[in-house]
């Protein structure tokens, strides 16, 4: 039988404390994995104190007292739940538990705007601050430090296209990300090419730096034009290209990285990714 948490929260005075609910809820189930179904608050009210000194139900002494109001608000939800909880399955879709994406972390789907993303991060940087009441004895100082690391991360790389870019084809491999259209540089005849480097770029091929230069080249494309069109950093390109392992970003923005610079010369983008992030891990060991 399934077990129903739900929560309340009492006094509240200000916004802050209406918000407490829905980061307590959020940071169980990140934490605990346990769901809390924030019901709603109770303002803070002296008719309440008043009431109980004079042992009488509030809501008989005071029907109209803000407490009051939120009290019935409540019972109307506790009651509607009841009536509908055999027939209403739970559409809710709970987030990994592991370390989320970067949207995860936001609370984003993947086609939101920059103005979601501000106010997300906005938000949930008050429910992870070091003062916030919903972060009590959920993390240690050193845990909360982390939380604060990783929200940062996921907020400057999705704020910055070039970066979000990188990110999304690291994220969706299978999917073309698309920015704005632009018009590829005129290459060689793509069977040409192929026929030239048959033996080289075969279905078991091990995309090295090199080989990613010699298919390049091949084509007769350009650094610079391959980053113009791909709007990756020229630097970038040349420490793919000559394998200068300390000078590439983290792993999430090289993989992206290289499958954008395999779909480019219409490469097996994900055979390109993977071969090519298996020498680049084997060198950061």
């Amino acid at each position: 039988q399934k077990m129903a948490f739900h929560l309340v929260v009492n006094q509240t005075r200000l916004r802050s404390d209406v918000e407490l609910g829905s980061f307590m809820s959020e940071l169980s189930f990140r934490r605990y994995g346990v769901a809390l179904q924030e019901l709603g608050h109770v303002e803070q009210d002296d008719s309440v104190h008043f009431a109980v000194r004079r042992k009488r139900s509030l809501l008989i002494d005071n029907p109209a007292a803000k407490a009051s109001r939120n009290i019935e608000r409540l019972a109307r939800r506790v009651l509607g739940q009841l009536l509908t909880s055999d027939t209403k399955e739970s559409t809710q879709h709970p987030l990994p538990l592991e370390v989320p994406s970067y949207y995860h972390a936001l609370g984003l789907s993947r086609g939101a705007s920059d103005e979601d993303a501000r106010r997300n991060y906005k938000r949930r940087r008050e429910m992870i601050h070091e003062d916030s009441i919903a972060t009590f004895s959920l993390f240690s100082k050193s845990e909360l430090r982390l939380e604060q690391s990783r929200l940062d991360e996921a907020y400057d790389t999705l704020m910055d296209p070039i970066r979000r870019r990188a990110y999304d084809l690291s994220l969706f491999p299978d999917h073309e990300v698309v920015l704005e259209a632009r018009p590829a540089p005129p290459l060689r005849d793509r069977a040409v090419v192929e026929n030239e480097l048959a033996r080289e770029i075969g279905a078991e091929a091990e995309y090295s730096g090199a080989l990613l230069r010699k298919v390049r080249e091949a084509y007769g494309a350009t650094l610079e034009e391959v980053a113009k069109h791909s709007k990756i950093a020229k630097t970038h390109l040349v420490a793919i290209e000559e394998e200068r392992w300390n000078d590439l970003p983290a792993p999430v923005y090289v993989r992206g990285y290289v499958a954008e610079y395999a779909k480019f010369f219409g490469l097996d983008a994900t055979h390109v990714q993977r071969t090519f992030m298996r020498r680049y891990q084997a060198a950061k060991v």
